[in-house]
């Protein structure tokens, strides 16, 4: 039965103020842009994903939905709090899972969202050593979810960007909400780069935050592509907006400075890029982008949406994630 999106909203927000100001950096209660989940563009079944042909790297995007230690870093960790302490059983549930779900990607690289610490990335590389190479973007607040890396191919430098200032749509300064991270790697000897974002959630939302986020991070990734024209260059994350809402048309929208496409509009229907799955809604917050002049890098027909056949999520994630191939040059 489809829940009206209006009580849903009302219901999750009365959970959020009950969790206090840790919520904000939660949206997994609220449907974004919600609409009936339809199911479109995931697989049918739970079977890993082939790896990349040789030339080739594969570069995924996942919201793991706040992966905690077994600490309380806040103090206030009960059933209605943000922060979740996870006795050592769940904490040993919970980092299974995920790897199992990054193990199904076969990804050469995965975005990470909602990573609290180094404890929880060191869990997920103890179980996942194909992946040598992880990086968190901590922001270093108590209860964090915050964004990391894992890769295949070693990480040559890292660049963060939380501490400069961005100036909102309304002229006012502000930061990130989360760590924007910025991942040189090589890849048999070729460099590329990745960014890895999660935007500011709609739990006690600030879209002006969030389109000052989009914004700044299309200016920070076209700068860098201008730089070095010929560079496989990757953003993704979870950008907590789907397709036609302010800051995704800004981080797409043609200008004199570039401009970024979304991989997953080369490949899926709007129905088909579902990511997100809250109770009756799902919504595509969860992308994948590159800078207009080597569009062609992304490899078409290999973009997909991969979730769990139980619960439409990954890995006991209410995010499926998202995946596309790239090459190093055009075809």
């Amino acid at each position: 039965m489809r829940v009206p999106f209006f009580s849903a909203v009302l219901g999750a927000l009365a959970l959020c103020f009950a969790a206090g100001p840790g919520c904000s950096d939660r949206k997994a209660e609220i449907p974004p842009n919600g609409t009936a989940d339809d199911g479109g563009g995931l697989p049918e079944d739970d079977a890993s994903l082939p790896p990349p042909p040789k030339g080739q790297v594969a570069i995924a995007a996942y919201n793991v939905r706040a992966f905690f230690d077994t600490v309380c870093d806040t103090g206030a960790c009960g059933p209605s709090d943000f922060e979740q302490a996870l006795s050592p059983a769940q904490f040993k549930t919970k980092a299974d899972g995920i790897a199992g779900g990054i193990k199904r990607l076969n990804a050469d690289v995965v975005l990470l969202e909602e990573v609290e610490n180094q404890t929880c990335l060191d869990a997920l590389k103890t179980r996942l050593p194909q992946y040598p190479s992880a990086h968190i973007g901590e922001t270093n607040f108590n209860g964090s979810v915050d964004v990391a890396i894992m890769a295949k191919d070693p990480i040559k430098a890292v660049k963060t960007h939380r501490q400069d200032q961005i100036t909102l749509p309304n002229g006012q300064k502000d930061r990130f909400t989360r760590e924007f991270l910025e991942i040189d790697l090589e890849h048999d000897g070729v460099p590329y780069t990745v960014f890895g974002a999660h935007f500011k959630s709609k739990a006690n939302d600030d879209p002006n935050l969030r389109l000052g986020e989009a914004q700044a991070a299309r200016l920070i990734v076209l700068a860098r592509a201008k730089a070095e024209p010929a560079r496989l260059i990757v953003m993704g994350g979870d950008l907590n907006d789907s397709p036609g809402s302010p800051p995704i048309n800004a981080l797409e929208v043609k200008s004199a400075d570039g401009q970024l496409v979304r991989v997953e509009s080369r490949d899926l229907s709007a129905d088909q890029q579902m990511s997100y799955f809250g109770g009756s809604f799902s919504s595509a917050i969860d992308h994948l982008l590159v800078p207009a002049p080597i569009v062609e890098y992304h490899v078409k027909g290999t973009t997909r949406i991969v979730g769990d056949s139980s619960n439409r999520g990954l890995g006991g994630s209410d995010h499926a994630a998202i995946i596309a191939n790239f090459r190093f040059a055009p075809p």
